[in-house]
């Protein structure tokens, strides 16, 4: 694993645009911001050096605080994706956890996790993503 460092101001001012998509959901660029508050958050597969690389932990906690208060629906997505590609049992486990929060009654959401969990053979990444079905499968209304 290795990190990756950024200003502090520029951190900080990311934030609080990222934050702003969820009152201002008409951005042009929201998709763009959300997908990079989601790398902050739990970092990314570097495929040149072939390793997932994160950022210091205070940051990528006040950025996964951050994904509450953006556009909900344009985190799930990105949220599915990091619980799909790493490896870390952490990251799976934290980018749940934000599903849970964001994504209750949301039927992408739910329907990505079923798909992870049909798609994945790792027990650990099955239990938590069988919580987290649980708990935002409430008020789902699937149709066929």
């Amino acid at each position: 694993m290795s990190y990756h460092y950024t200003n502090m101001y520029e951190r900080r001012a990311f934030l609080l645009a990222a934050e702003g998509i969820g009152q201002y959901k008409a951005y042009s660029k929201a998709e763009a911001v959300v997908e990079k508050l989601v790398e902050y958050s739990f970092g990314y597969y570097d495929g040149e050096r072939k390793t997932w690389i994160t950022y210091i932990e205070s940051f990528k906690n006040k950025a996964r605080e951050t994904l509450l208060f953006t556009d909900s629906v344009k985190v799930i997505k990105p949220l599915i994706d990091v619980i799909k590609t790493t490896k870390n049992e952490d990251t799976k486990k934290y980018a749940a956890e934000s599903l849970r929060i964001i994504g209750k009654g949301n039927l992408d959401a739910f329907q990505g996790l079923i798909d992870v969990f049909k798609t994945t053979d790792d027990n650990k990444t099955k239990k938590y993503v069988a919580e987290t079905l649980e708990i935002i499968g409430k008020g789902v209304v699937y149709h066929k």
